[in-house]
């Protein structure tokens, strides 16, 4: 089991869509098609840091040397 530290596990929408450079509306749609990994709380979605690296990677297409 991994240690709990202060740092943040979870990423807002808002701050996704900034780390990945689309709009939080465009994210907010992928989100709610359960195209990128989330949880919903309440009316509120965040986004878990591990599993949205896990996904960006999976999602990435070429880039081999």
């Amino acid at each position: 089991m991994k240690e709990i530290t202060n740092e943040k596990l979870t990423f807002t929408v808002h701050e996704a869509a900034d780390i990945i450079g689309v709009s939080s509306t465009k994210l907010y749609q992928l989100v709610r098609a359960n195209k990128v990994p989330n949880i919903k709380l309440g009316k509120r979605y965040v986004i878990p840091k591990e599993k949205f690296i896990h996904w960006l990677d999976s999602v990435a297409v070429g880039g081999d040397l």
